[in-house]
């Protein structure tokens, strides 16, 4: 090199290149030679960097860069590079707007209806996504994001994105993707079958020490890291020139993308045979969802209502009612019906308005019954009061599953208690077993405490007011129902 060359690629002057010529000979003696006939500068044998050691990872990956038309040659480091190019592979098409409207979504924390194509189905779907961060599989790039139609953090391809519409607030935790935080140990080593020199050279390549490389992989990124190392393929079932390296603690554990080639041995049964949930995940499940329960609302004011006007004879019709309508909103939710009426307005409106008024109705019903004599005896009506067990098992099963907020509200509910790394669908399973069982419980606890009230206004005229205080508290509640807003 020579003066002019550092002064046109630094823009300063011959003056200044020569000071700093000056400064780096005395602090490195013995590097740089002056070439009188060629009028430059030459490195000399004993040359050694003194401001930072050699890089070959940073070398070729400024190639690359190079080589992806990424940067142009002149912002590199590489001086006179070697002629160079890389393995062709297809250029991601991601359109400006879907890039800028993901990364909007992802500093804001919300959510962005999108209109995706999944190869598993023919045709596009409006879905509601919540991305969170970006991933690469090593060619494409996707958006990590929680799916509101599929319940679960899932990876969409920033090319299958046709367009974007409104935002929402974000329901799901970006901490809840255990795949996305949470990491896998891989432990890589030369194909057994190779010759000891093979080896030798293989572990050179890769940079392993004893044979063995230990890489720290996202569980979410897991499955696109074996398949770029064609570590998911049997490797006993590889050409033999194909054999370079192996996963060797592949028993270790139950792999969640490898499921297919895991052979677990018997000292080390696989982890889906496990308890589907952790027992703190589904302990602080049942404390949420107890307090949640624990705030009455329209059906306990229907259960409520009835026991104080019917006693005990309706605790078991109105307990059972709740239960299989709890039952009905939870799997309507688990299976799309949430996720529909999160995105559908006039079928939120329709299911508000129709339990809306059905609430009403009851409330106006109950305003009006007539009321049994305190020693037996009954009053002009009095037959109309006793209600069967059946039509109190209905109004409890109505008001409970026809309730869209409670389906839409499983959509947000749920995920926050789902480990992803384990099996989904039995997770989803004891959570709503154990909602049963809460919801169930705390309704009993509701009618049977209110039975026994009842027994301490057992004359006709405080219950003809108890009944129009419950009347009042379902036409409320109706009313409450029928001014709910769609919040995704």
């Amino acid at each position: 090199m020579n003066r002019a060359d550092i002064a046109i690629r630094f823009g300063v002057s011959n003056n200044q290149v020569s000071r700093d010529l000056t400064r780096y000979q005395a602090i490195a003696p013995g590097n740089l030679v002056y070439d009188k006939s060629a009028k430059c500068y030459r490195p000399t044998d004993a040359f050694r960097p003194r401001f930072f050691a050699p890089d070959v990872d940073g070398f070729l990956a400024q190639l690359r860069l190079v080589a992806d038309r990424a940067v142009a040659i002149e912002d590199t480091w590489v001086e006179a590079p070697p002629s160079f190019d890389l393995a062709v592979t297809p250029a991601q098409a991601v359109a400006v707007e879907m890039l800028r409207a993901i990364l909007v979504a992802i500093r804001t924390g919300r959510a962005l209806e999108v209109h995706y194509q999944s190869l598993t189905r023919p045709e596009p779907l409006w879905r509601w996504i919540e991305p969170h961060a970006l991933g690469c599989d090593g060619v494409r790039w996707h958006a990590r994001a929680f799916c509101r139609r599929s319940v679960r953090f899932r990876d969409f391809g920033l090319g299958r994105l046709l367009a974007t519409g409104t935002t929402d607030a974000a329901a799901a935790a970006p901490d809840a993707d255990a795949d996305w935080h949470g990491r896998v140990e891989l432990e890589l080593a030369p194909h057994p079958r190779l010759a000891p020199a093979q080896r030798a050279v293989v572990a050179r390549d890769y940079g392993m020490v004893g044979e063995r490389l230990r890489l720290s992989v996202r569980r979410a990124l897991l499955g696109y890291t074996l398949r770029r190392l064609r570590l998911d393929l049997d490797p006993d079932g590889l050409p033999e020139r194909e054999r370079v390296i192996v996963l060797a603690n592949r028993t270790e554990r139950c792999w969640p993308n490898g499921r297919r080639w895991r052979r677990p041995s018997p000292a080390r049964p696989c982890r889906c045979l496990d308890d589907p949930m952790s027992l703190e995940l589904w302990f602080a499940f049942v404390v949420a969802s107890s307090i949640l329960l624990a705030i009455p609302g329209p059906t306990i004011l229907l259960v409520v209502s009835y026991a104080l006007s019917q006693g005990r004879r309706s605790v078991a019709a109105t307990v059972t009612g709740v239960g299989l309508g709890d039952f009905t909103a939870m799997t309507a939710s688990l299976i799309g019906l949430g996720a529909l009426l999160a995105t559908s307005a006039a079928l939120f409106i329709a299911l508000k308005w129709l339990g809306a008024a059905y609430l009403i109705w009851l409330g106006v019903g109950l305003w009006r019954a007539p009321i049994a004599a305190a020693d037996g005896a009954t009053s002009e009506g009095a037959s109309a009061a006793r209600l069967g067990a059946g039509r109190m098992f209905r109004d409890a099963y109505l008001v409970t599953a026809l309730n869209p907020k409670s389906i839409t509200f499983f959509i947000a509910f749920l995920p926050q208690f789902l480990d992803p790394a384990a099996p989904v669908l039995g997770q989803l399973v004891v959570m709503e077993a154990t909602f049963l069982v809460l919801a169930i419980a705390n309704a009993a606890g509701f009618a049977l405490l209110a039975a026994s009230a009842r027994r301490a206004i057992a004359r006709p005229a405080l219950r003809r007011w108890v009944n129009r205080i419950g009347g009042g508290a379902l036409i409320g509640a109706g009313l409450l129902t029928a001014s709910l807003r769609r919040t995704a």
